[in-house]
């Protein structure tokens, strides 16, 4: 058995105690000291406090006894602001959202392995001005409640089934012993799968005035992959200090993937199978440091930093039984780094400035095949981004400012090219009794790093080469959104919300033909709108036992130019939590989803709908879930595009989403130590209460 290595090791690792991301001052992590606060504005029975640009939400004790992560409480907990998938959170609009706990960086493992009866609120915040936050856009803090002296052990295991059995296990540790935090968490992720590939049809046109028609056909495949991670981290808090570090190993490997397609042409009656076979290894050690202070005269100031180094060995390669159809074997060395900083100043009835910086760097070196003769290539981009963020609160309203820009270098080879974006972003709060509204409206460029730079011709399809342009010019971008809440009732919510977006010039596909091929890539042209509109509802009846949640959608996009498109889409989903004593049962549906890109693709995903059943007791947590049942394509996306030289369709095949699939989820959590002595929020179950905790 393949665990059972890594059970004895878990069981080691219990022994040894280490713990999760924690911090024993909770003035700290909740709020700096000295940080201007908003008036807060309690919403009876939404269980929750608003500020302007903040909204806290404190679980009640049947979202955390039904949770197994902490994904699974902020899905339950209907936050309006956000979205929450199975291992990620976006913002309304599908913007990312980044994830703190107690007010340090999160990973997925961190939300997977938390002890979710820990838990005491949630808060959700837009274009946050504390330092600890480093400049993030939108940010979940989640607050936890730790013992003294003590932490816990959680092991978290999940089997996917239908096609092939597929497994996660996660297994995190953590001590608490009172300054000092530690943890250690293991994962073990193994894939199986033979239904991967696509089915595509493709039209070729040549400079000559000839076309090719070509049919593709997945006719057999099978992807094995395994991936293993380790982690340790020490982190120490204090009154004014909080320190963190982390070092990391992870390794990823594909022992095995084949690919068998027909290929055929319909003008010229001829067809054969291409096989494909790629296998790939990654090596990579990382470390990560967050370093919170607060200083004299209301100064306050953050700095994170991550260094990481890969090794990638790719063998990919395609023939056919005749020829070799291209010869794509790689090795590359890749490191990688980041530095993010941030230092507020609170100006007291002034409002509050904070400048934010981030540096980052990303160095390749590849040592490629094309046609047979192996060549190397270099790529070094240098990232960079400063912030400088005011903020005023005049009342009950809040007004900010931000100015920044981003700078990027780019070095392919021996081509090197360097663009400045900077952007203006206006953002407005105000909150009453049970009403908040926000707003934000951001004026800006749209760069492309340099990133489509790359000189070589590289073949990436049968008929199809890809080359860069080193003359890209940065787009001109106009974009806002905004978001309106009202609790009409002590178990109803409902809220509104939308965004836009606006690209001039921005960059678009080009295929350019030859004689018997085609090359892909990119120029400036036409110029590109979207507008998305949703409503939102939720309703808690029946003392919270029961949790309705709708929100209906419509989204329109269009490009023009070269490639030019429109789509009108409409969307509606809908969620249904009922909790029964140990039992909880939601049924789940999303719509399917139509957009379009500055590109001119065209990608659809198909609707998803289910069942999740839980059960807990004491330390057990077990979920099932029953995924499209009553579906037996193997689509989970289809993807569009025409122009003068080459249109396709292509049908991307998988156990993705859209395809029926059962999975069964189990976590235990054990805790130990002497429990809670620091002062730290309580939670409650307010589901049927207004007596809200202040």
């Amino acid at each position: 058995m393949k665990l059972l290595p890594i059970g004895i090791f878990l069981m080691f690792c219990h022994l040894m105690a280490f713990g999760q991301t924690t911090e024993n001052n909770q003035e700290f992590n909740d709020s700096i000291s000295g940080y201007t606060e908003l008036g807060e504005t309690v919403v009876e029975a939404s269980r929750s406090v608003t500020t302007a640009n903040k909204l806290v939400v404190f679980p009640n004790k049947k979202e955390k006894a039904s949770s197994i992560d902490a994904y699974g409480l902020l899905k339950r907990m209907t936050i309006p602001n956000i979205n929450v998938g199975s291992n990620s959170v976006t913002s309304f609009n599908g913007e990312e959202v980044s994830i703190f706990i107690n007010g340090i960086p999160a990973s997925t493992d961190d939300m997977t392995g938390i002890d979710v009866n820990n838990i005491s609120k949630v808060e959700y915040l837009d274009y946050p001005q504390d330092a600890k936050y480093l400049g993030a856009k939108h940010v979940i803090n989640i607050t936890t409640k730790e013992p003294e002296f003590g932490g816990f052990t959680k092991i978290v295991a999940d089997g996917h089934y239908f096609n092939k059995f597929n497994y996660n296990a996660l297994l995190m540790s953590k001590f608490n012993y009172k300054r000092m935090t530690y943890d250690i968490t293991l994962s073990d992720n193994f894939r199986e799968s033979n239904k991967a590939g696509t089915v595509s049809n493709q039209n070729y046109f040549f400079n000559d005035g000839t076309s090719l028609d070509q049919i593709q056909k997945t006719i057999s495949s099978y992807n094995h992959t395994e991936a293993y991670a380790g982690r340790f981290r020490a982190l120490y808090t204090s009154d004014k200090v909080v320190i963190s570090n982390i070092i990391g190993l992870y390794y990823n490997k594909t022992p095995q993937s084949l690919e068998s397609q027909l290929i055929s042409f319909p003008k010229v009656s001829q067809e054969f199978i291409e096989n494909s076979s790629l296998k790939t290894k990654a090596l990579s050690p990382s470390w990560q440091g967050n370093y919170n202070f607060t200083l004299p005269k209301d100064f306050y100031l953050s700095f994170q930093g991550n260094f990481s180094y890969t090794h990638n060995n790719y063998n990919n390669l395609k023939e056919s039984d005749e020829f070799v159809v291209f010869d794509n074997r790689v090795k590359e060395d890749a490191y990688g780094y980041i530095a993010r900083l941030s230092l507020q100043k609170n100006l007291k009835k002034a409002g509050s400035l904070t400048f934010a910086g981030v540096y980052k760097g990303d160095i390749f070196s590849t040592h490629y095949n094309q046609s047979g003769v192996f060549s190397s290539q270099s790529v070094n981009t240098q990232y960079a981004v400063p912030v400088l963020l005011y903020g005023l609160q005049i009342s009950r309203v809040m007004l900010q400012t931000q100015v920044g820009a981003v700078y990027i270098r780019n070095k392919v080879s021996d081509l090197i090219t360097s663009t400045v974006t900077p952007h203006v972003l206006l953002n407005g709060y105000w909150s009453k009794d049970s009403h908040s509204l926000s707003f934000n409206f951001i004026v800006g460029e749209q760069s492309y790093y340099g990133g489509m730079l790359n000189p070589t011709l590289l073949q990436t399809d049968n008929f199809m080469y890809s080359q860069g342009n080193p003359d890209l010019k940065t787009s001109p971008s106009y974009s806002g959104t905004w978001f309106y809440s009202f609790a009409p009732a002590k178990t109803v919510q409902l809220s509104t919300y939308g965004s836009f977006q606006y690209l001039h010039n921005p960059v678009t596909s080009v295929f350019i033909p030859k004689e018997d091929y085609l090359i892909h890539t990119y120029q400036n042209s036409g110029n590109f709108y979207e507008v998305i509109a949703s409503i939102k509802a939720n309703w808690r009846p029946f003392n919270g036992n029961l949790v309705l949640d709708v929100a209906p959608m419509i989204v329109f996009s269009k490009v023009s130019g070269i490639n030019s498109g429109k789509i009108v889409n409409g969307r509606f989903s809908a969620d249904a939590i009922y909790y029964l004593k140990n039992w909880n049962f939601q049924v789940f549906y999303n719509h399917d989803l139509k957009q379009i890109d500055s590109h001119g693709y065209i990608t659809q995903t198909p609707s998803i709908y289910g069942l999740i059943i839980g059960w807990h007791k004491d330390n057990w947590n077990l979920e099932f879930t029953c995924r499209n049942p009553f579906r037996d394509s193997w689509v989970f996306s289809r993807t569009s595009f025409n122009s003068p030289t080459y249109s396709f369709t292509t049908k991307s095949l998988g156990e993705e989403n859209s395809h029926r699939e059962f999975v069964l989820k189990v976590a235990y959590t054990i805790g130990y130590g002497k429990k809670v002595s620091n002062e730290t929020l309580e939670t409650i179950d307010t589901s049927s209460s207004a007596i809200l905790p202040r």
